[in-house]
């Protein structure tokens, strides 16, 4: 039976490393905008990436900062995004 690899390239671990440095720049940038850009949620995709790279202790604070932001404008979408998150960094911390 063959198994199943995942091969990374070194530039796409470079790409996501990029990513991930731009959405932290971005959080800095703006840090009381939950909604940075009309179609993406900064703090989701930010702590999107982190959790997605295992980085979880990270993940944590930015997922509990887009919390507080969109419960303010009681974005119920991006609540739910949030929430599987930290779920997901909370079973893994």
């Amino acid at each position: 039976m063959r198994e199943n690899y995942l091969i990374v390239s070194e530039d796409a671990i470079n790409k996501l490393d990029n990513a991930i440095e731009v959405m932290k720049l971005n959080t800095e940038l703006y840090p009381n905008s939950a909604n940075t850009y009309d179609t993406y949620d900064t703090y989701d995709s930010y702590a999107e990436l982190l959790d997605h790279t295992k980085q979880y202790k990270k993940a944590l604070p930015v997922i509990q900062k887009g919390l507080k932001l969109e419960n303010k404008k009681s974005n119920t979408k991006l609540i739910k995004f949030l929430n599987g998150h930290l779920i997901t960094v909370n079973k893994n911390l």
